[in-house]
């Protein structure tokens, strides 16, 4: 099956604000991911110095540093984190997979067709 990419143009650079945001972003990320995932390894000194080596993380940061605008319509679907987790189910999974999903507070998605349990939020 094949997927048509939709067709977009780069926009302008980033104003002051978004870059300051972006710097803000890309300096906590790694930590904020991991504290809701639920795990505590940020507190592993040996974790931490191994996260600072980690120069996967820059290519990351910098394709997420740039505007582009659609010039077809299209459905998007983002990375929540660090940028592993995209990677990981978008890029390496069959895309017909990721259609119709939902973003859920704390880096989740779920399959719009999922219902939720009354009083859910």
């Amino acid at each position: 099956m094949t997927i048509p990419c939709p067709k977009f143009e780069k926009l302008g650079d980033f104003t002051d604000e978004e870059v300051a945001a972006v710097q803000s972003y890309a300096a906590e990320s790694p930590r904020l991911h991991h504290l809701m995932q639920g795990r505590d390894a940020m507190g592993c000194p040996a974790f931490e110095s191994e996260l600072r080596k980690d120069f996967r993380l820059l290519p990351l940061i910098a394709s997420a540093t740039r505007k582009w605008r659609l010039l077809d319509e299209a459905t998007l679907y983002a990375g929540i984190g660090n940028g592993y987790a995209a990677v990981g189910s978008l890029w390496h999974s069959e895309p017909e997979r990721s259609v119709g999903l939902v973003y859920e507070y704390g880096g989740f998605f779920r399959p719009r067709s999922m219902n939720r349990p009354p009083g859910a939020s």
